[in-house]
């Protein structure tokens, strides 16, 4: 029985080629296009099965262009299958939006399942698989990675957190997941699935951590689950920087605020600027010494002189900047608009007012 007209998406091996499926062999023989991530390495693949189906290039840097001539073809009655270097299409690889374009074209779609680096590294870990959540791959800059674990540890109701992440970055990652949800969090890591030199890890973070740290290299594709149960939130914890300024704004009369550069503890400067809240109450109840949990405010000391607070760290769940800050301020007190680079953002201070605040210095603590 001959193909039907239609988008297939078809799996292929992630290490091991007999994963492949006889359905994905067939429908690769008699597609008149493959879409392929990368043609040299699905190459690989047809010749080891004697397949001579055309092949064309589909990947990040030219989706959007490919998609409209794919769709064209589609519509003419053609069988394109699509393929990624390793397992589904779509599933952390290009395709998705050509299946979003087929699909607003009323092109049939047609999923060939087969191989899953998430999904082999998941049934075979040990962890609860009822419940879990796959999120891919973290941001590669430390920050911004620290901050998607804190916003996913804030929501999660206790499931098995299911993460692709690159051997040169594993041990960051897993000191940013012990400093989330402690050192005793169980983990797996998952290692060149499939292939001759897979491996599986399991313990907890630590444990897993040490084991890494000791060898001279680390090689392999890697998949990374965390049994991650919900983390509490202290009582004395501010919450994000803009619910706090909100919060203040609520509590106290203030004429004006303005947000400045400073330092953020666990953020870096180019994803999370930091805050410096200058009011004109000297009676907004903002800490004035240091809590012991790592997730409040740090450090805040009023001036009396100059009337205002300076805060020198926050930990926060969620990534805001002084940009978000001065839009909450005129959006709840409707102040002057923001002039200035992100090096100085003021809402209509006098230059020496900024001048003041930036020689300020605090005690360090």
């Amino acid at each position: 029985m001959s193909l039907e007209p239609g988008l297939y998406l078809v799996a292929t091996p992630i290490g091991n080629l007999e994963d492949i499926t006889l359905r994905a062999l067939r429908v690769l023989k008699e597609v008149d296009r493959i879409a392929c991530e990368d043609t040299r390495q699905t190459q690989k693949l047809l010749n080891h099965f004697d397949i001579s189906t055309s092949t064309i290039s589909y990947h990040e840097h030219n989706e959007q262009s490919r998609t409209l001539e794919l769709i064209a073809l589609l519509q003419q009655g053609g069988r394109v299958a699509v393929v990624s270097d390793a397992g589904t299409p779509a599933f952390s690889d290009p395709g998705l939006d050509l299946v979003r374009a087929a699909v607003a074209a009323g092109v049939l779609i047609i999923p060939i399942p087969g191989a899953n680096a998430a999904l082999a590294a998941l049934i075979a870990s040990g962890l609860d698989t009822d419940r879990f959540l796959y999120v891919g791959f973290l941001a590669a800059k430390a920050g911004t990675r620290r901050t998607e674990l804190e916003a996913l540890a804030a929501r999660i109701q206790g499931l098995t957190l299911v993460v692709y992440e690159a051997p040169h970055r594993i041990l960051e990652t897993l000191a940013d997941v012990e400093a989330v949800w402690g050192e005793s969090v169980r983990v797996v890591v998952a290692r060149e699935l499939t292939k001759l030199h897979e491996e599986f890890l399991r313990g907890t973070v630590r444990e897993v951590r040490a084991e890494l740290a000791a060898r001279d290299r680390i090689r392999g594709e890697i998949v990374l689950l965390i049994d991650a149960a919900p983390v509490a939130q202290p009582a004395n914890a501010g919450g994000s920087v803009v619910r706090q300024v909100s919060q203040l704004m609520e509590a106290a009369p203030m004429r004006s605020t303005v947000a400045s550069r400073a330092t953020v503890s666990g953020r870096c400067r180019s994803t999370c600027p930091p805050a410096m809240i200058r009011l004109s109450s000297a009676g907004v109840p903002w800490p004035t010494s240091r809590p012991s949990s790592s997730t409040a405010m740090r450090s805040a000391k009023w001036s009396a002189s100059s009337r205002y607070w300076v805060v020198r760290k926050i930990v926060t769940p969620e990534a805001d900047n002084s940009r978000m800050i001065s839009h909450m301020v005129r959006r709840l007190r409707g102040s002057k608009p923001v002039v200035g680079s992100s090096k100085k953002m003021t809402l209509g201070w006098p230059t020496s007012v900024m001048a003041r605040s930036r020689r300020r210095r605090i005690p360090p603590e």
